[in-house]
């Protein structure tokens, strides 16, 4: 699609949507994250974060975007939507596992 037609039929909403995206995945993090994993495997012990502007901005986002847990809660969502948390439901007498959470 040219860019004429982009600056014609976009709708505001979602150039902003956009825009969101791009703050939540900067372009090139991927490749950001492949090259300091290669580099920390050559035995760079510097944080990916500080090397790669994209790699902070992600973890920035993340760190923005990510459900708040209470201060003293455990976190439970993950637990329960895990194979071994399956696994201990499918055992025997194991209906009750974590007491009604």
């Amino acid at each position: 699609m040219p860019v004429y037609m982009l600056l014609e039929e976009m709708p505001y909403t979602e150039f902003q949507g956009w825009l969101e995206y791009f703050e939540r995945r900067p372009v090139g993090w991927r490749d950001d994250l492949r090259a300091a994993k290669l580099m920390q495997a050559q035995g760079i012990e510097e944080k990916p974060e500080n090397l790669f502007e994209s790699l902070k901005q992600l973890n920035e986002a993340v760190a923005k975007y990510a459900p708040k847990v209470p201060e003293g809660a455990t976190p439970t969502a993950s637990l329960k939507s895990s194979a071994l948390f399956a696994k201990l439901l499918a055992a025997k007498g194991g209906d009750n596992v974590l007491g009604g959470l």
